[in-house]
Protein backbone atom coordinates (compact mmCIF):
# COMPACT_ATOMS: atom_id res chain seq x y z
CA UNK A 1 0.00 0.00 0.00
CA UNK A 2 1.05 3.68 -1.02
CA UNK A 3 -0.38 6.68 0.54
CA UNK A 4 -1.82 5.11 3.43
CA UNK A 5 -3.85 6.79 6.44
CA UNK A 6 -3.37 5.12 9.52
CA UNK A 7 -6.56 5.68 11.35
CA UNK A 8 -6.20 4.86 15.28
CA UNK A 9 -8.49 4.51 17.94
CA UNK A 10 -6.84 5.89 20.78
CA UNK A 11 -9.33 5.51 23.50
CA UNK A 12 -8.97 1.86 22.30
CA UNK A 13 -5.45 1.73 22.60
CA UNK A 14 -5.34 3.79 26.04
CA UNK A 15 -7.44 1.60 27.63
CA UNK A 16 -5.26 -1.56 26.45
CA UNK A 17 -2.39 0.15 27.55
CA UNK A 18 -3.46 0.99 30.53
CA UNK A 19 -4.39 -2.08 31.32
CA UNK A 20 -0.80 -3.53 30.62
CA UNK A 21 0.53 -0.52 32.98
CA UNK A 22 -1.21 -1.69 35.30
CA UNK A 23 -0.19 -5.11 35.74
CA UNK A 24 3.34 -3.84 35.67
CA UNK A 25 5.63 -0.84 36.08
CA UNK A 26 5.35 0.21 32.81
CA UNK A 27 4.56 4.37 32.14
CA UNK A 28 1.45 4.10 29.98
CA UNK A 29 2.98 6.92 27.76
CA UNK A 30 5.52 5.13 26.93
CA UNK A 31 4.04 2.05 26.11
CA UNK A 32 1.39 4.01 24.30
CA UNK A 33 4.47 5.68 21.91
CA UNK A 34 5.93 2.65 22.02
CA UNK A 35 2.99 1.14 20.09
CA UNK A 36 2.20 3.92 17.97
CA UNK A 37 5.65 3.78 16.98
CA UNK A 38 5.39 -0.09 16.08
CA UNK A 39 1.90 0.26 14.25
CA UNK A 40 4.04 3.26 11.97
CA UNK A 41 6.72 1.21 11.33
CA UNK A 42 4.52 -1.82 10.58
CA UNK A 43 2.16 0.68 7.75
CA UNK A 44 4.87 3.18 6.73
CA UNK A 45 1.56 5.35 6.81
CA UNK A 46 1.44 8.92 4.82
CA UNK A 47 -1.14 10.59 7.67
CA UNK A 48 -1.75 9.58 11.37
CA UNK A 49 -5.24 10.13 13.02
CA UNK A 50 -6.08 9.18 16.08
CA UNK A 51 -9.92 9.26 16.97
CA UNK A 52 -10.58 10.26 21.23
CA UNK A 53 -13.84 9.45 22.65
CA UNK A 54 -13.03 11.50 25.81
CA UNK A 55 -14.15 15.08 24.46
CA UNK A 56 -17.27 14.23 23.66
CA UNK A 57 -19.83 17.26 24.53
CA UNK A 58 -21.29 16.10 27.72
CA UNK A 59 -25.06 16.47 27.92
CA UNK A 60 -25.83 16.19 24.41
CA UNK A 61 -28.32 13.05 23.28
CA UNK A 62 -26.80 10.96 20.59
CA UNK A 63 -28.89 7.99 19.43
CA UNK A 64 -26.40 5.79 22.00
CA UNK A 65 -27.39 8.20 24.77
CA UNK A 66 -30.75 7.79 24.45
CA UNK A 67 -30.43 3.90 25.45
CA UNK A 68 -30.21 4.39 29.60
CA UNK A 69 -28.08 0.88 28.87
CA UNK A 70 -25.47 2.01 26.75
CA UNK A 71 -22.06 1.97 28.84
CA UNK A 72 -23.91 1.71 32.14
CA UNK A 73 -21.54 -1.06 33.15
CA UNK A 74 -18.48 1.15 32.84
CA UNK A 75 -17.09 2.08 35.93
CA UNK A 76 -16.08 6.13 35.84
CA UNK A 77 -13.66 5.68 38.47
CA UNK A 78 -11.49 2.81 36.43
CA UNK A 79 -12.44 5.54 33.01
CA UNK A 80 -10.55 8.63 34.52
CA UNK A 81 -7.52 6.76 35.49
CA UNK A 82 -7.50 5.53 31.89
CA UNK A 83 -7.66 8.93 31.16
CA UNK A 84 -5.43 10.85 33.47
CA UNK A 85 -2.60 11.05 30.65
CA UNK A 86 -4.38 11.24 27.39
CA UNK A 87 -3.40 15.32 27.49
CA UNK A 88 0.21 14.42 27.71
CA UNK A 89 -0.01 11.72 25.20
CA UNK A 90 -2.49 13.78 22.45
CA UNK A 91 0.02 16.70 22.97
CA UNK A 92 2.84 14.65 21.91
CA UNK A 93 1.08 12.87 19.20
CA UNK A 94 0.36 16.46 17.66
CA UNK A 95 4.58 17.31 18.33
CA UNK A 96 4.88 14.27 15.96
CA UNK A 97 2.53 15.54 13.49
CA UNK A 98 -0.56 13.62 14.28
CA UNK A 99 -3.63 14.51 14.00
CA UNK A 100 -6.30 14.06 16.98
CA UNK A 101 -10.02 14.11 16.21
CA UNK A 102 -12.52 14.72 19.15
CA UNK A 103 -15.50 13.82 17.64
CA UNK A 104 -18.29 16.17 19.68
CA UNK A 105 -21.27 14.16 20.33
CA UNK A 106 -20.49 11.03 18.30
CA UNK A 107 -18.16 8.78 19.53
CA UNK A 108 -14.28 7.88 17.99
CA UNK A 109 -15.76 5.01 15.65
CA UNK A 110 -18.41 7.01 13.90
CA UNK A 111 -15.68 9.81 13.04
CA UNK A 112 -13.24 6.92 11.93
CA UNK A 113 -16.16 5.06 9.69
CA UNK A 114 -16.60 8.98 8.49
CA UNK A 115 -12.60 9.30 7.57
CA UNK A 116 -12.67 6.17 5.85
CA UNK A 117 -15.47 7.11 3.58
CA UNK A 118 -13.94 10.68 3.22
CA UNK A 119 -10.50 9.96 2.37
CA UNK A 120 -9.59 9.18 -0.63
CA UNK A 121 -6.73 7.14 -0.08
CA UNK A 122 -5.62 3.68 1.11
CA UNK A 123 -7.23 3.64 5.00
CA UNK A 124 -5.93 0.99 8.19
CA UNK A 125 -7.70 1.01 11.11
CA UNK A 126 -6.40 0.09 13.94
CA UNK A 127 -8.71 -1.01 16.74
CA UNK A 128 -9.94 -4.04 18.57
CA UNK A 129 -13.75 -2.85 18.58
CA UNK A 130 -15.35 -5.76 16.04
CA UNK A 131 -17.66 -2.36 15.17
CA UNK A 132 -15.26 -0.94 12.89
CA UNK A 133 -15.21 -4.36 11.26
CA UNK A 134 -17.99 -1.90 9.06
CA UNK A 135 -15.55 0.13 7.62
CA UNK A 136 -13.63 -3.03 5.19
CA UNK A 137 -14.04 -1.95 1.88
CA UNK A 138 -11.92 -1.36 -1.78
CA UNK A 139 -9.39 1.34 -0.14
CA UNK A 140 -10.42 -0.15 4.27
CA UNK A 141 -8.93 -2.89 6.29
CA UNK A 142 -9.03 -2.89 9.81
CA UNK A 143 -6.00 -4.39 11.55
CA UNK A 144 -6.52 -5.81 14.94
CA UNK A 145 -3.75 -5.05 17.49
CA UNK A 146 -4.86 -7.68 20.36
CA UNK A 147 -5.16 -10.95 17.63
CA UNK A 148 -2.76 -9.41 14.88
CA UNK A 149 -5.14 -10.07 12.38
CA UNK A 150 -5.97 -7.64 9.74
CA UNK A 151 -9.71 -7.86 8.05
CA UNK A 152 -9.65 -6.63 4.00
CA UNK A 153 -12.13 -7.63 1.40
CA UNK A 154 -10.29 -10.78 0.84
CA UNK A 155 -10.86 -12.06 4.25
CA UNK A 156 -14.16 -11.43 5.47
CA UNK A 157 -17.71 -12.01 4.19
CA UNK A 158 -19.96 -9.37 5.09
Amino acid sequence: MQNVNLIIDGSNLLHRVHWVTSQSSASTVHLFMNSLKKLHTEWSPTNVYIAWDSKLIRDETSFRKSNEDYKSNRDPEHAEKVYEHEQLIRNVCKTLGVCNIHPGVLEADDVMYYLTNKLTSDNVVISSDHDLLQTVSVNTCVHNPMSKVTYSLENFAS
